[in-house]
């Protein structure tokens, strides 16, 4: 029989305590997160208030500090409202969750600054910020990008997004929206996966990688454009810089009904490949 700590066939071997301990920290470092942050649970317990600040509404029994990670779930006050700024780790919608609407208060508007993701596993929609409520979603500089993850269903974005230098990366195959506020973004939204809705314009580089769809409202636009994919314009596109179609891109343009201006706007170069699609809305 071979004797631990010795080689059979030039390999060590291990004591049965040993070999079970090597499993178990395998075991363990395989389902750590990345992020060893504070977990806590919206549970929407309060009697009285939907404030994040409540106590009563978090699993933990408190409220959540600096880097700390929001999961929500369930049903129970699915509005709710940041009273303070709050510098996240991520927020996790689980597979429970139902269709949330994370507020702020208008006077002073509310900040989460975000150093992680934002992970939608719900079949619902969820939204960052009400339709009028003031909530700002920060991204400071960084070169690990920051996931929207939608997951099968959708994240609509009613915050003002706000930072520089930092890439939001969107993934799953739902749908991102990034709806009208007054925005001061500068650094790159990419779209990965699924489909990102621009209904605003942004201050900020976009790129769309192939398989994905990033679409645009009519006259909104971004800095500039760097597309393997697919490209939605309902009316006219602004860039203020660059356009640049790679050879497997698709660019979809529909002229808008009495319009005699141009298509696209574009501030510095342009680059074409793919194919373009023109659609001519005719009226009966």
């Amino acid at each position: 029989h071979p004797v631990a700590g010795h080689s059979f066939h030039g390999l060590p071997v291990l004591s049965l305590r040993t070999a079970t301990q090597l499993i178990a920290c395998l075991l363990i470092a395989q389902v750590a997160p990345a992020v060893h942050a504070a977990w806590y649970t919206w549970t929407g317990s309060s009697t009285t208030t939907p404030a994040w600040s409540a106590s009563a509404n978090w699993a933990n029994g408190a409220p959540p500090a600096v880097g700390h990670s929001l999961v929500f779930t369930g049903t129970t006050r699915t509005t709710n409202t940041a009273t303070s700024n709050y510098q996240l780790a991520g927020i996790l919608f689980d597979s429970r969750a139902g269709a949330f609407t994370l507020g702020g208060t208008a006077v002073p508007p509310r900040v989460l600054t975000m150093a992680g993701d934002i992970i939608n596993r719900s079949p619902s929609v969820q939204r960052i910020g009400g339709t009028t409520s003031a909530l700002f979603l920060s991204y400071p500089s960084g070169t690990t990008p920051r996931l929207t993850d939608t997951g099968s269903a959708s994240i609509e974005s009613n915050a003002a997004l706000s930072g520089s230098g930092a890439t939001i990366a969107k993934v799953g195959t739902g749908t991102l929206t990034i709806n009208k506020k007054v925005h001061t973004f500068q650094g790159t939204v990419a779209a990965n996966e699924g489909a990102t809705w621009l209904r605003t314009t942004l201050k900020a580089d976009a790129t769309i990688a192939s398989g994905a769809t990033m679409v645009f409202d009519s006259g909104v636009g971004v800095k500039s454009i760097a597309s393997s994919g697919v490209l939605t314009a309902a009316g006219t596109l602004q860039l203020s810089d660059s356009l640049t179609l790679g050879s497997s891109s698709v660019i979809d343009l529909t002229v808008p009904q009495q319009s005699g201006g141009p298509l696209v706007l574009i501030g510095g170069t342009a680059a074409f490949g793919g194919e373009l699609r023109v659609r001519i809305p005719f009226r009966y």
